[in-house]
């Protein structure tokens, strides 16, 4: 059996560089004969269709066989959670068929879910962890190529710098940030101003030695710093916020990590 498995992640703040990502993502998918599932709220599941109609992708022919199906997020999550917690039992039963009925007629599966981000945004970051492993059991065994979405700030609070982090673990594959190379920049602007250009280097070095998939450069570099320069991350961190809000012109409203 194909057991090639892809799990990316698309952090997002603007629901419109989600829709735009997403589309792209289902159009390529379709022009290589796949099968999409997506599982996305109803306001994003309307953007994403009109967003693939504006690409010239025939929907309604794709809906009808098969090969392109929508879930409403919520009312699958309801079906995986026992006590806001996801239960592998419970997404065996109603994920799995859903994947290997479409693995009868299709090669691979593409699948967009925002499960994950309603854990997220409901205070459940550990459940939503735990959606993502569940995932990854999954793909041991199907071939299907899984991309998940969360909405966050990544200066906002350090718990949204925990997710990413944590988030990222569960993530090989490539990942999307909007606003990447913004983010980039502070960060290496940050490390430059708090530790000099040659220790920063060697930091970044460090990192990826020990990561070889790693992500983003800068990313890789507050995490490891995180781990082993805890003082001196909170210092990156705070640079880059200033630095980020400089460039972008507008202050980050910070708010509590609890």
């Amino acid at each position: 059996m194909d057991t090639c498995f892809r799990h990316s992640v698309l952090f997002y703040q603007n629901e419109s560089f989600l829709q735009e990502t997403v589309a792209s993502l289902f159009a390529s998918a379709l022009a290589r004969n796949e099968a999409v599932l997506s599982v996305a709220t109803k306001e994003n599941t309307q953007a994403i269709l009109s967003a693939l109609s504006k690409k010239q992708v025939p929907i309604g022919e794709h809906l009808e066989s098969g090969r392109l199906t929508t879930i409403e997020a919520s009312a699958l999550l309801s079906k995986l959670l026992a006590h806001e917690w996801p239960e592998q039992p419970l997404f065996d039963a109603a994920v799995t068929p859903l994947i290997a009925e479409k693995r009868k007629h299709f090669k691979n599966v593409h699948v967009y879910g925002e499960m994950v981000n309603l854990l997220w945004q409901s205070g459940l970051s550990s459940a939503a962890l735990r959606l993502e492993e569940i995932w990854n059991t999954l793909g041991k065994s199907q071939a299907i190529s899984l991309s998940c979405g969360y909405q966050l700030n990544l200066f906002e609070n350090e718990k949204n710098l925990d997710v990413v982090q944590r988030v990222c673990l569960e993530h090989a594959d490539e990942n999307a940030f909007e606003d990447s190379s913004r983010v980039e920049q502070a960060f290496h602007r940050a490390f430059a101003d708090t530790m000099g250009a040659d220790q920063s280097a060697m930091v970044y070095f460090t990192a990826r030695q020990e990561n070889p998939k790693g992500w983003l450069w800068s990313l890789d570099g507050i995490f490891w710093l995180r781990e082993h320069m805890p003082i001196t991350a909170a210092k990156v961190m705070d640079r880059a916020r200033t630095i980020y809000q400089q460039i972008c012109g507008s202050p980050v409203e910070l708010t509590s990590a609890n």
